[in-house]
């Protein structure tokens, strides 16, 4: 059986491998596994969460209305599905997504 490790050390491997579509289906196929497997390892965001979301702050996109008034826990499946999707369709925009995520 395939164990956690491997299939993260997969995912890194084809995170950073060519964008071919043969590698954008096996990456789809491994973060599938992790998501199935290790789902309940998703973190929880309701720490800190003050429960005051005004987004119009932040601008005024198409986005920011769509969630205006939701709280994280509505808010953040919603992002990582759209930044994983883009992981697997859009590999060098995910990294630089994720650049600019962590600083880096």
């Amino acid at each position: 059986m395939i164990g956690k490790s491997e299939l993260i050390e997969a995912r890194e491997e084809l995170l950073n491998s060519k964008s071919t579509i043969q590698n954008c289906e096996k990456l789809a196929a491994v973060c599938t596994v992790l998501d199935h497997c290790y789902s309940e390892e998703k973190p929880v965001f309701e720490k800190g969460y003050s429960g005051d979301n005004t987004v119009g702050a932040y601008g005024d996109s198409e986005f920011l209305r769509g969630i205006e008034g939701m709280s994280p826990q509505e808010i953040f499946p919603l992002v990582d599905e759209l930044v994983t999707a883009t992981m697997v369709y859009n590999p060098r925009l995910y990294r630089a997504f994720i650049r600019k995520l962590t600083g880096g």
